[in-house]
């Protein structure tokens, strides 16, 4: 068990939170993901929370994001543009009561990540 909530009660959740078409891109993520988790034989209910959750801070103010700024890693403070990932791996051991380690580290990895090809990109544009 990953979490405490079920499918149904993060989609709920989410709803509460999210944007109607914010909502609607993390149904079809998870959707994709269930897609991907079939063909590559991995666990589903795992690739259903993670696509469901991957953007769960995307419709949060950046002041209010800017609030976990000392949860971030100092390359993740230089951009407000990819806040949403750090938060967004908090929010989802916090208020979706993750509670499998394997799927915390995916959150903070991707959202690490995330921040890395954005200063890729930066950088590329730079120059």
């Amino acid at each position: 068990m990953y979490t405490k909530l079920s499918i149904e009660e993060i989609k709920e959740k989410l709803k509460n939170c999210l944007s109607e078409e914010r909502y609607i891109h993390s149904i079809g993520t998870m959707e994709k993901a269930t897609e991907l988790a079939n063909e590559f034989h991995c666990d589903i209910q795992k690739a259903q929370i993670a696509g469901l959750l991957h953007d769960c801070a995307k419709c949060m103010d950046i002041e209010e994001l800017g609030r976990y700024k000392n949860y971030f890693e100092p390359f993740e403070q230089i951009s407000n543009k990819t806040w949403h990932a750090p938060v967004g791996a908090l929010i989802a051991k916090q208020q979706f009561k993750i509670e499998d380690t394997e799927m915390e580290s995916m959150f903070c990895n991707c959202s690490r990540l995330r921040v890395l090809n954005m200063f890729k990109f930066e950088a590329k544009e730079v120059k």
